[in-house]
């Protein structure tokens, strides 16, 4: 089978949903014929990249920006006039290489599947406003894969075509994130988060939140693992909370690790992760702890963590004194933290597992 994929940003300028897509794309270039079609350079060799460059005439006016926009649709359009992929396959639906990608599909008769990655941002109700918009990104696909049953819900509200809306969740790799037996740690219990340091992700409130926890405990501190300082806004938000650190002396008791290229000895050093985001379509480091055999405790996003907890491996917290009665019991006793470490796996290989996420895709692709 020949699958295109259009991923706008990959590494190191990426976000959940491309990186997820990317996985994908490697995983099935195994066996069928992949490209990926990007507006930034590839970095290996597992699929062939197709640049798409938006820059070809310098300059921010009205016709240096229409010629780039005409150019990059008549390079993608050539590219699938003479690849002819069965399927193309698609994230961040909002983009304009993710427009011109449907626009020369359709006239090409060529299947289009479109992932919609996260409410408030990528779904159809977030861009119902603008008809045209809503048209092109989710009625035109053949499908429109929505990764939680938050998302689902919008889209099946949304879509006119009921029957072109589909629940797949991200997928974890339970080979790649499996914790070590012999893994040696200290007497201290240590929490971690992983996530962007911004305002969406909450990590100044999960720091206000889970203070009183980590002055009563000597033996408990937390890593922070993700970039923090990548824009102004990020800046901004970045000097808010060490001022809030240094204020109620907590800053022997948090470090920060910024963006690593391989998280997994952060989940294997860690006895809980905590995550305080106010949105998100499915969280891969919450399926990434969990599969790495990692009691978790979240704050609830209806339709995302009670979804992905329903069957074991932590809390979803309805409310902050939930999170943090929770998150104390989980600390005081180790017994409670292996029994849920066990299900946290079990509810990952069951539900989450690569093989069986990909399998759904496939179908997905064959039924189209």
């Amino acid at each position: 089978m020949k699958i295109s994929f259009v991923i706008p940003s990959l590494p190191p300028t990426y976000a959940g949903g491309s990186l997820r897509l990317l996985r994908q794309a490697q995983y099935f270039s195994k066996e069928h014929e992949i490209k990926i079609i990007t507006c930034t350079s590839g970095y290996d060799k597992r699929a062939e990249y197709v640049f798409i460059n938006k820059g070809y005439l310098k300059g921010d006016n009205i016709f240096s920006r229409s010629v780039n926009k005409l150019v990059s649709f008549v390079r993608i359009f050539i590219h699938f006039a003479f690849n002819r992929p069965n399927i193309v396959h698609l994230v961040n639906s909002t983009s304009a290489l993710s427009f011109q990608s449907i626009i020369a599909s359709k006239i090409l008769r060529i299947k289009i599947i479109n992932s919609c990655t996260l409410y408030g941002t990528d779904d159809p109700l977030t861009i119902k406003a603008n008809s045209l918009l809503k048209y092109i990104y989710f009625e035109l696909p053949n499908a429109v894969v929505a990764n939680s049953p938050q998302l689902y819900d919008v889209c099946y509200e949304t879509i006119s075509r009921k029957g072109s809306s589909y629940m797949i969740p991200n997928p974890v790799n339970t080979d790649f994130f499996l914790k070590p037996n012999d893994n040696n740690k200290s007497g201290n219990i240590e929490l971690l988060t992983v996530s962007v340091v911004n305002n969406r992700k909450n990590v100044l409130n999960l720091v206000k939140a889970i203070s009183g926890i980590l002055r009563r405990f000597e033996n408990v501190n937390l890593t922070v693992v993700g970039p923090h300082s990548r824009d102004l806004e990020e800046q901004s938000y970045f000097e808010k909370l060490k001022t809030y650190i240094k204020q109620n002396d907590l800053t022997d008791k948090i470090r920060f690790v910024g963006q690593v290229d391989d998280v997994r000895s952060y989940y294997f050093d860690s006895d809980i992760f905590v995550f305080y985001s106010t949105n998100e379509g499915m969280p891969n480091a919450i399926l990434e702890s969990l599969s790495c055999s990692l009691p978790v405790v979240c704050k609830e996003i209806k339709g995302v963590t009670d979804f992905i907890l329903s069957e074991g491996g932590g809390v979803s917290a309805k409310n902050d004194e939930e999170f943090k009665s929770s998150l104390i019991g989980l600390i005081e006793s180790e017994e409670t933290r292996k029994s849920i470490a066990m299900d946290a796996r079990k509810n990952i290989i069951d539900n989450f597992s690569r093989n069986k996420i990909y399998k759904r895709y496939l179908e997905l692709y064959r039924e189209v």
